[in-house]
Order: C-alpha cells, then structure tokens, then sequence
C-alpha cells in the first residue's frame, strides 16, 4: 500500500475543488499554513482560517476527497505521477508566474523539470517552410541538451516534438486535456514516443477533454516553463501569439521565425517582430537569447560539428540539391528571386527552403531588392568549399 503524501493530497484537493482557481490556491494553503494541513480539513477548521462558508463546504465534501483518492488509484495504475507546488522537481520558473499550476500530472522523465527548456510552438497549418524551420531549430537545441517544450498539437509542435526525439534530445509535451486524453487523437502514438523518452505533461485531471480554455490555460504552463519562446509560423489570430503574449507577461524571451510576406502563416510573426521579438534564424540565436547563467550547463559540441556553428543538418535536403540552387547564381553578380524560381527545377517551397539553408551556412546572402548572391569572403569561401567539395 503507498504511502500518504499530505502535501500532494492538500495541493491535489486545491487542483480539483470547485471554484478555486491557479492562483487562488496558493493563496489558500498559505493561510491554511501549508498545504499539508488540507489533506482531510474540517470546516470549522477552515473556517478559522478565514475562509468563506461556500469555500470551507466545498474543500471538505466527502465527494472531493473521493475524487482525489480516485486520481492517485489511477496514476499508480497508468505510470503517472504528480509532481506538486512543495516538491523539489517543481520548476522554479514555473513557481514565479502568477498563476502556476498547483499540481503536475507527469508521464515520463520527470528529472526533465530540472533541465532547461526552450518552447517552439506555431501553426497548426504549417508551410513546408515553416515545417523545415521548426525542425532546424528543435534538433541541435535539444543536441545541446536542451528541453524542447511544446503543447503536442497539429503542425509546428508535432514536428518540433519528432524532430528533437529524431535528434537525440528530449523533449516535453504540455497537454490540454487530462491524462488519459490525446488530442488530437491522431498524435497518440507520439505520445506514447514522448512518455518514452522525454515527459508528458497536464495540470488537468483524468477525464478531462477539449473544453473552452483550455488551451490558453496550457499554452501559460508552455510559457511558464520555458525560458525562452520561440514562434515559427503564427496566423494573425494564433493560439501562438497567445503563448508569445504570456511569455512576454512572464519575462520570457520572445523570438521569432521570419516567414514569408505572401504567406498568411507569416502575419503573426510580423506582429511579434514588430512589437519587438527576436530574431530566430538558428539555433544559436536561440541559445544567446538564454540567460548567460544557463549557458554553461549546456552540452559542448565539436568544433567540427555543424550544430555548433549554427548549422545543422537539412532533413530531405540532400547537397546535391542545394548544390544545384547555388549553382543557378552568376559567380559576381545577385540575382532575383523570382529568376531563380523561374531556372530552378524544384516547386517553391523546397527552392526558398534551400536558399535559406545556403544562407543560414553561409553560402550565400539575401540583398535588398529580394536578390541573392554568392558570399565573397574569405571565411565564407572556406566554409562553402568544405560543404560542397565531395
């Protein structure tokens, strides 16, 4: 038989009591003088506490404590966890926001928590653009063993999920329902790879499904969490811009991918920009927006390593490819993009891709004008002849 743990079973009686919210529960149990003392509460007890009648009647309806012994049966039976407010696993950063999560329902590596995050989030009708980029950024960040933190939603967040567990990193996965629900129900199967190698995550409680809010109130523990917020791909009324906004409510860091003007993916992004966010054109970007004091307890890559220089690989863009886009550029002279598209023999989306990763290795770069030409330094040629040369 498991042990009582006063503390969780106060802080889980908070979570699911009717009427109490985040940031009143903090509040609660520190009038109650600890959270433990709201394991089995009378009401007069409470009463004493200052608490109001409707409060002292609800915290201590039989129906309540049926409800919390209930959660903890399941968790032990499913390999779920909970990680509370007085646990030494619970995120500090997570602790500081205004309205923390009393209680973390936990399915995976829960020493993840003491690692340091870094949110991805965007559309959930990504480009191939937007898909590459998400990509580019997840794996060398979690190579550099960093949290990839998203919400397991259609789009940018599943690829940024894959991509950091195709990397080798971990990743954690905030979700908006209870912790016997995936939504959406096709991404069931990634789950159960997240539970496997890095961490599943709900402040919900089983039974929960898709329910107006829920969804802000997720995307604040993925802010929360993370110290540093990084938009991909963001439509001009975006749950995204909502995660951004709370980020920046929170004293995160807030960058950005810049997307392309004719996409209405990229309206979201020119929002963030404009109000002041960062640029997010690799992962380094990502890694300088950290706190310097965070730095330090990174994985040191090889000199020779592309992550480490900022250039990590192209899934499904092979040399030959970009090979063939660089070599569409006169040796002294830009050349537009539109004639580019029009040599190319490639659609679109995969010749921008490619000229994006050319620029982001230093091959080429983008002028005024939407032109592009080969880099002409001395580094650049250096670095170009060792990428291209077989």
């Amino acid at each position: 038989m498991a042990m009582r743990d006063p503390h969780l079973e106060g802080w889980l009686r908070l979570a699911r009591c009717r009427g109490i919210g985040a940031r009143r529960a903090a509040t609660l149990a520190e009038r109650a003088g600890g959270a433990d003392f709201l394991a089995d509460p009378e009401p007069q007890w409470l009463e004493r506490r200052g608490l109001n009648e409707a409060t002292c009647r609800r915290l201590s309806e039989h129906r309540l404590s049926r409800a919390v012994k209930a959660e903890l049966r399941w968790a032990r039976r499913h390999g779920w966890s909970h990680v509370h407010r007085d646990h030494p696993l619970y995120p500090r950063q997570l602790a500081a926001i205004d309205d923390p999560p009393p209680v973390l329902c936990c399915r995976g590596d829960t020493s993840l928590l003491r690692e340091i995050p870094v949110a991805l989030v965007g559309s959930r009708r990504p480009t191939r653009y937007g898909l590459t980029m998400a990509a580019r950024l997840a794996a060398p960040l979690a190579a550099r063993g960093l949290v990839v933190v998203s919400g397991l939603a259609e789009g940018i967040d599943a690829e940024s999920h894959r991509a950091a567990l195709e990397g080798g990193g971990a990743t954690l996965a905030v979700m908006a329902t209870g912790p016997d629900r995936v939504y959406p129900t096709a991404h069931r199967a990634l789950a159960e790879r997240i539970a496997r190698r890095g961490l599943l995550l709900t402040e919900a409680a089983p039974g929960a499904s898709v329910s107006p809010g829920c969804f802000p109130r997720r995307n604040r523990i993925i802010s929360g969490l993370s110290w540093v917020v990084v938009v991909v791909e963001a439509a001009e009324r975006s749950g995204s811009l909502v995660t951004a906004d709370l980020a920046a409510e929170q004293g995160r860091e807030v960058l950005a991918v810049p997307g392309r003007l004719n996409e209405a993916s990229a309206a979201g992004v020119i929002r963030l920009l404009d109000e002041g966010a960062g640029l997010a054109l690799g992962p380094d970007d990502v890694i300088a927006a950290l706190n310097p004091v965070l730095r330090p307890f990174l994985e040191q890559q090889p000199a020779d390593d592309p992550l480490a220089q900022g250039r990590p690989p192209m899934p499904g863009l092979p040399d030959e490819d970009c090979r063939a886009v660089y070599d569409l550029l006169p040796e002294n002279d830009p050349l537009e993009l539109d004639a580019i598209l029009a040599r190319a023999e490639a659609e679109t989306d995969a010749v921008l891709t490619m000229l994006f990763s050319l620029e982001m290795a230093g091959w080429i770069e983008r002028l005024p004008g939407n032109r592009y030409a080969r880099c002409r330094t001395d580094s650049a040629q250096r670095r170009r002849g060792a990428m291209l040369d077989p």
